[in-house]
């Protein structure tokens, strides 16, 4: 079918027709839109959704992005989406986040069919953005991103994922593409699957409901760094994050997160780490965790070389008040298994409950459909990236910004004030591998970004 790509009917509503070959406005005026077959929007082509729109389908259809797609929602007159799905090829027009232009989904009510082969929003190597959206009853809600290449960002931020006791909110292929995910709700759902690169910071994840949870899946790549720090997890049926053959060089990061089982729970670990080989010289720190209720801490197994094992130290974290004994009994390590390269060394921990964790700003009301935030985010960027000996973090500020560099270790390696535009930095005396860079000007907008320096 051709021609135009919208027909207004004759009872108040719009017909979305198979082939949007022409830039359109979707309004509230005209809405609803209704999907009634599936439908491309042509490479080249944008489609604007406005506040208020409400779109909806009669049966399993999608709308295939070429072009681009941008879903622009208000606190107070959101955008309604009832079961059409999306899928985002190589050749959309993705995210920008130094222009915030693009495809994106901001201020969206998403409500799906339940369905466990349905596809929310499938995306090729294409950066996106998911802002103060709620997802309910679906299945995989954000599927794809394989990426090749570490050009590829997907943030969610302020989101609330509702999966009705099945489904994953995000489920991602292509152990390159960075995840970025804030201030987010996931609740009743199976798990959540990513690569090798990715920050998750003040999310909470609670009652899930199947035997996957936060899972790692590393595959074969080398590189990669990941951060899960300020979380809190509640009330999962099995392990809540879970790690699969780390390489030695791997910088995963767990820090200040909350982990808490209710009741009775079969073979819930808080974490468990499945070895595909020793993690000598490893650069997994796991530290300033709150470990609550739960009759398992952490349980490691694998690492195929028995009779041998490395040590993690796990004493900088509170185990809920455990004697010596009752932590070591909630540790499945060495100590229990031979076969197990891996010896935790934990000590008495804590004595208290660690709460020195930047909290989220507290008037995000996860109940509410969308939340009462607004995105402060600077637009930045870093250049060369890998980088050997300077590199140049660029920004949009008008004035002076603060800097800070992390090491994976999460310790300040560079502090500092960059003049207005541009700041270059000289990292010839850092070892070489993942960095993060946190830039925040006078007004209190920020951005992070991932450094990779290789000699």
């Amino acid at each position: 079918m051709t021609g135009l790509a919208l027909l207004p009917a004759s009872h108040g509503q719009t017909t979305i027709q198979s082939v949007i070959s022409s830039d359109q406005v979707w309004s509230a005026a005209n809405s609803p839109y209704v999907l009634t077959a599936n439908a491309v929007i042509r490479p080249g082509v944008k489609v604007r959704v406005q506040p208020g729109v409400h779109i909806r389908t009669t049966g399993k259809f999608k709308i295939v992005v070429d072009g681009t797609f941008e879903a622009s929602g208000k606190k107070d007159s959101v955008i309604r989406i009832d079961t059409a799905t999306f899928e985002f090829t190589t050749n959309a027009k993705g995210y920008d986040f130094k222009t915030r232009s693009g495809s994106h989904f901001s201020y969206c009510h998403y409500t799906g069919m339940g369905i466990n082969t349905i596809y929310t929003i499938t995306l090729s190597p294409i950066s996106m953005l998911i802002s103060n959206c709620r997802f309910e009853n679906v299945y995989y809600t954000i599927y794809g991103m394989n990426a090749n290449t570490d050009t590829c960002l997907l943030r969610l931020e302020k989101s609330v994922f509702l999966g009705g006791n099945q489904g994953y909110a995000a489920y991602i292929f292509g152990s390159l593409a960075f995840l970025e995910m804030d201030e987010c709700l996931v609740s009743r759902m199976y798990g959540f699957y990513f690569g090798k690169y990715a920050t998750l910071t003040r999310n909470r994840f609670e009652h899930w409901m199947s035997n996957s949870g936060l899972r790692i899946n590393n595959g074969s790549h080398s590189g990669g760094c990941i951060i899960i720090s300020c979380n809190e997890f509640y009330n999962f049926r099995s392990h809540m994050i879970e790690i699969t053959g780390t390489p030695n060089t791997f910088p995963i990061i767990i820090n200040h997160n909350t982990f808490d089982i209710t009741g009775t729970i079969l073979n819930a670990a808080h974490i468990h780490l499945a070895l595909f080989s020793r993690l000598k010289n490893s650069k997994l720190k796991i530290y300033g965790n709150n470990f609550l209720r739960g009759s398992q801490t952490i349980a490691f197994s694998g690492g195929n070389a028995p009779g041998m094992s490395d040590t993690i130290d796990l004493r900088d974290n509170y185990f809920g008040g455990r004697t010596h004994t009752q932590i070591a009994a909630s540790i499945t390590d060495y100590n229990d298994d031979i076969t197990i390269a891996l010896m935790a060394m934990h000590g008495n921990g804590h004595s208290n409950e660690i709460s020195d964790c930047l909290a989220a700003d507290t008037s995000f009301d996860y109940r509410m459909n969308v939340s009462d935030l607004h995105v402060y985010r600077l637009a930045a960027k870093a250049y060369p990236n890998p980088a050997s000996d300077k590199i140049t973090l660029e920004y949009d500020s008008r004035g002076e910004v603060a800097i800070e560099i992390h090491n994976p270790a999460a310790q300040v390696v560079y502090s500092g004030t960059g003049a207005p535009g541009r700041h270059t930095v000289d990292c010839s005396r850092f070892i070489p591998g993942v960095y993060i860079a946190t830039i925040r000007d006078a007004e209190g907008k920020t951005s992070q970004l991932k450094l990779l320096l290789q000699r």
